[in-house]
């Protein structure tokens, strides 16, 4: 990676990712089904001048044109208004009980697991466990609009058996960004967590946009 602050976040986010990493390939070398969420981040920071939220809909827009995915084409429009931070790969942790609860009670038609798109960041620093339900200190006032998640995509990711949604949120102060979640509502502070990803802290600055793509993979086998 040509950027050292990316390059830098990289080296220590690692110890976060190996052990996850391992247990993959552990899994995959044994036939073990599994079923993971995977966490993309990138950050974009508008050039003087560009209004963040113009940041924010292209991000938006590119997210629903090419289905989750970031293409050159991608990069090429982002970067004529905004400098591009590509975190890569930020987490493989963790889908919560409660994530999976939702998921049995929307086969029973109680629940639209659909709804589970809806992006929140925060400053937390613990690690996760199957039982959250919330993020440890998820942004309110700090993002735009206030205490408003960040509605993501509907897509599939590189695969059928992955669920993609990405997402945009815009902070209007200084903030470090350590944690992120999926979660069934749009307003911060309730709903249900599907999944819970804490990684190295990520610095941003008013007007940044941290766009996330969170990919859910089911296996098929047994």
């Amino acid at each position: 990676d040509p950027d050292p602050l990316t390059r830098e976040w990289k080296q220590s986010n690692n110890a976060r990712l190996m052990p996850e990493i391992n247990k993959l390939m552990i899994a995959q070398e044994h036939g073990i089904v599994t079923m993971f969420g995977s966490l993309y981040v990138r950050v974009f920071t508008p050039f003087a001048g560009v209004n963040p939220m113009k940041v924010k809909l292209l991000s938006d827009n590119l997210a629903k044109t090419f289905d989750g995915r970031w293409t050159p084409e991608c990069q090429e429009a982002m970067s004529q208004i905004a400098r591009v931070y590509d975190y890569g790969l930020a987490s493989l942790r963790l889908v919560t009980t409660a994530g999976v609860n939702f998921i049995v009670d929307g086969f029973q038609g109680t629940q639209n697991i659909s709804t589970l798109r809806y992006h929140g960041i925060g400053t937390g620093t613990n690690a996760e466990s199957t039982g959250d339900t919330a993020l440890q200190t998820e942004s309110t006032t700090a993002l735009t609009p206030a205490s408003t998640r960040a509605t993501g995509t509907l897509t599939e990711g590189a695969s059928a058996n992955i669920y993609r949604t990405v997402g945009s949120n815009v902070v209007n102060t200084s903030v470090t960004i350590a944690e992120h979640g999926i979660f069934n509502q749009a307003a911060t502070g309730g709903g249900t967590l599907l999944d819970r990803s804490q990684f190295a802290g990520i610095g941003l600055v008013n007007g940044n946009t941290l766009q996330t793509t969170y990919d859910f993979t089911i296996a098929a086998g047994g």
